[in-house]
Formats: C-alpha cells, structure tokens, sequence
C-alpha cells in the first residue's frame, strides 16, 4: 500500500520533526503508512500546492513565518478546496481564527500527543467510512 502524503508547516524544526514522529506513529496503530513532509516556510509548502502536490491533511501552526496559518488554509483551499486542514497552536483561543475555512481539527501544543491521537482516530474513522463506501458503490 502506497503512504499517504500528510504536510506539516512549523516554523520550529524540533517540532517538525516530533509532529512528524507523533503522526506516523499514531497512523501505525490503524496500519495506515504516512509520509511526512515537513515545511519550515509556508510558501515554499504552498508552492508544491501550486505545482500540484495534494497531501491528504495539512497540519498548520499558528507560529509560521511570512502568513498566518488561517490564511495559508486559505490558499490551499482554494488550490485543492476538499483538503483536511488541522491547526496546532500553544493558545488555545486561536481555534476561534479559523472557523471560518472548517478546520478538521486543532491541536493543542501543550497536549499535542492527546490531540494528535484524536485528529488521526477521527481521519482514520472517516477514511475507512469513505472507502467502504467507494467499495460498495463498484
């Protein structure tokens, strides 16, 4: 089975690199194999975007440079417009900036762990939901 392709965008490389590890490990339990690519700036992500790469969920921080994260979403889904958006933040009041592109999910920084374990069950769950589905309508 082919990895599914997630991209993460923070500015701090330490928490690229654990998002990264946080991700995959939680996508194991549901044997699902992800591929992490990590952004440190968000146009650099947002031109992959623009040339046509599609990641199946985005995972944007508040803290990137150069553009807000509700702004970058906002790019993306423009490009790709049914792409699963989670954002991660250290406060936990900016899940109120994003209502407005319908995030899949936030991530609390300080409880990053827990909240990724909920953000993978729930993609998982609709993962499996969507291919049943694809599969019975053959």
């Amino acid at each position: 089975m082919e990895a599914r392709k997630m991209a993460i965008c923070d500015k701090d490389q330490n928490s690229l690199a654990y998002y990264s590890k946080e991700i995959e490990r939680g996508f194991f339990k549901y044997w699902m194999r992800v591929e992490c690519r990590m952004f440190s700036d968000p146009e650099k992500l947002f031109e992959t975007v623009r040339m046509g790469e599609e990641y199946e969920l985005y995972f944007l921080d508040f803290s990137i440079p150069k553009i807000s994260a509700p702004e970058l979403a906002e790019r993306i889904l423009k490009e790709q417009p049914e792409s699963p958006i989670v954002f991660s933040s250290v406060r936990e009041n900016d899940i109120f900036k994003t209502f407005h592109v319908q995030p899949f999910g936030f991530i609390r920084k300080q409880k990053m762990s827990e909240d990724i374990e909920k953000v993978i069950w729930e993609y998982a769950s609709w993962c499996a939901k969507y291919e049943k589905q694809i599969y019975r309508n053959r």
